[in-house]
């Protein structure tokens, strides 16, 4: 597995850095129960004072007393594992995980940011100023093929996908409260289903993908699922100006494995995670903000003396914002002159879209100006 150097309280971070969890800024003063007032240049709408409260974590968060600022050079990285590198644990109620919050006075990312370890929803929080330059990352997936079935941060087994039923078949795509992931070719493993409310805001991740079916050889490993998204929330109480990339896509299932006979299915794609950004102020100019489904694994192929006598079928597509996740392609089977009960595996289904939503004060609105958003971001309201 890759690490990376933790987040320690007073350390710079390095560019480079992929953090799970939420990110939060606050302004200077407020009450205890909401910041009100100007917030860095957010001026009262008419109608009152602005009032921003964070949701999920306490309404005093953003009082918090601290002068430790998260400075990420360019070229540099950090991790930040949510089950160890905590400020503060809050629970979310039965059944759901915790959020691990980190804060700070004011962020400042030019490098990567990386939260993709452990298995509480994660949040950092500023409560000053946030700012994400361009050129810099919070990522909140694991990159490439999937490195096994590990906590990761608010990730759901309500909607994991299920394994490949048998040989040669593919394992489904991992569920998320927008969709249910799609199944494995070769009347494969399930895709994972749809639960929960779609708009609502706990921090809840997506599923893994199932695992591909097994080849014939006895020591074939089968196909690694792939891990969903994390849950991070994002949240500013001063001003949040964003021009880098949020990414909690889901990573791809890994490929099936090769045989003589019948090969192994491909493994299903993590579902997309979710990713909450609130703040008095969002102003974002370029980069990327995604929270797209894994690709499904591809089959393995079927060897003979060197050579590949039937390729698998291609792993599904994940789910975006602008199309569901498709079934993995069905492996091929043997025909006349070759040997009979040959079959290459099939596809893993891709798994489902994730969630965007960005909450400001009522009267506000978010400044997002050529930022390529995939899931369409649900705009509401702070409390």
């Amino acid at each position: 597995m890759k690490s990376y150097p933790r987040i320690e309280r007073s350390m710079v971070v390095p560019a480079g850095l992929i953090v799970l969890g939420i990110m939060v800024a606050c302004g200077d003063s407020g009450s205890q129960k909401s910041h009100e007032g100007t917030l860095n240049g957010l001026e009262d709408s008419g109608a009152g004072p602005v009032v921003f409260q964070p949701s999920n974590l306490p309404a005093d968060i953003c009082n918090t007393a601290t002068t430790t600022d998260l400075t990420v050079p360019a070229g540099q990285s950090v991790s930040m594992n949510t089950d160890q590198d905590c400020d503060r644990v809050i629970p979310q109620g039965p059944g759901l995980q915790d959020i691990c919050v980190r804060i700070y006075s004011t962020i400042k990312i030019a490098g990567t940011y990386v939260a993709n370890e452990g298995s509480r929803a994660g949040a950092i929080v500023a409560t000053k100023s946030f700012t994400l330059e361009s050129g810099g990352e919070l990522a909140l997936t694991w990159p490439g093929e999937a490195l096994g079935v590990e906590p990761r941060p608010g990730a759901d087994a309500r909607g994991n996908g299920t394994k490949g039923s048998s040989g040669a078949t593919g394992g489904g795509g991992g569920g998320q409260m927008t969709s249910a992931g799609a199944p494995g070719g070769n009347s494969g493993g399930a895709g994972g289903p749809q639960y929960g409310d779609p708009t609502g805001r706990q921090l809840i991740g997506g599923g893994y993908g199932g695992a591909g079916g097994p080849a014939a050889r006895p020591t074939s490993p089968l196909a690694i699922p792939g891990a969903p998204g994390a849950a991070m929330q994002i949240v500013a109480c001063g001003d949040l100006a964003s021009a880098g990339t949020i990414n909690a896509t889901g990573s791809d299932g890994g490929h099936g494995d090769y045989s003589p006979e019948w090969a192994g299915g491909g493994a299903g794609g993590g579902a997309g995670g979710m990713i909450l950004i609130e703040a008095a102020k969002v102003t974002a100019s370029g980069g990327k903000i995604l929270a797209r489904g894994g690709n499904g694994g591809p089959g393995g192929p079927v060897v003979w003396g060197g050579s590949v006598l039937l390729y698998g079928g291609s792993g599904g597509r994940g789910g975006t914002g602008a199309s569901p996740p498709t079934a993995g392609e069905n492996g091929q089977t043997s025909q006349p002159p070759m040997p009979p009960n040959q079959s290459s595996g099939a596809g893993g289904g891709g798994g489902a879209v994730g969630r965007i939503l960005i909450n400001v004060p009522q009267g506000t609105s978010p400044v997002l100006t050529g930022v390529e958003i995939d899931p369409p971001a649900i705009i509401g309201i702070t409390h």
